[in-house]
């Protein structure tokens, strides 16, 4: 179970701890499932609040990429002016 996790997203290998996470701390199975409705709403949140900060990640180096490209079309415009 453990090679499959380290090539699954991470959203993905995080829902699969919470639910190894309840079956470990109910008494029964019966218990178990009936609290899976309540980790499936706090799975999901948890899961759109990993992808909206990985979004900002993502956003903030395209950001960064595109400053480091203006910056270096800058350069390039001087390089050939001098020469």
């Amino acid at each position: 179970m453990e090679r499959l996790r380290s090539d699954e997203r991470p959203e993905i290998t995080f829902i699969i701890q919470m639910i190894e996470k309840l079956l470990n701390e109910s008494d029964s199975l019966e218990t178990a499932l009936q609290q899976l409705a309540d980790l499936d709403e706090t799975g999901i949140e948890a899961v759109e609040k990993m992808i909206e900060q990985r979004e900002m990640t993502i956003r903030r180096m395209l950001d960064i990429l595109e400053v480091l490209v203006r910056e270096r079309n800058k350069n390039e415009g001087a390089i050939d002016t001098r020469e």
